[in-house]
């Protein structure tokens, strides 16, 4: 009886870590988003090493901005307004790291990752 009760929460605890997993899977923190864009942008736009870590630092803290408004926000609820003044305000902060030449081409690919919008037929 003993042995089948300690098979019985053994496999009730396996199935909740494999849950937990299930649902966290995808779910990158923003440090390591901020990790992957900053790569990126080293690539694209030939950072140093110094704006290297300035630039991770201000990803790192706006992505953890629209993070952080995103879990306290309702969907629908001025969020997006709040999205775009965050990015403004990331854009700034990058525009004081980057060279101008870096930032126009920042801004170029920036324009071209963005989703092309599908007009509403009504």
């Amino acid at each position: 009886m003993k042995k089948q009760y300690l098979i019985l929460v053994n496999t009730f605890l396996l199935i909740v870590v494999f849950l937990i997993t299930i649902v966290s899977y995808g779910q990158k923190s923003s440090d390591i988003k901020a990790i992957e864009i900053t790569n990126n942008m080293k690539n694209q736009l030939t950072l140093t090493d110094q704006q290297y870590d300035q630039v991770l630092e201000v990803n790192k803290k706006y992505l953890k901005k629209l993070d952080d408004s995103r879990n306290e926000n309702e969907p629908g609820s001025g969020v997006r307004e709040e999205f775009t003044k965050i990015r403004s305000e990331w854009d700034s902060e990058l525009e004081k790291v980057l060279t101008n030449v870096q930032f126009e081409k920042y801004k170029e690919n920036k324009m071209k990752q963005r989703p092309k919008r599908v007009p509403n037929n009504r």
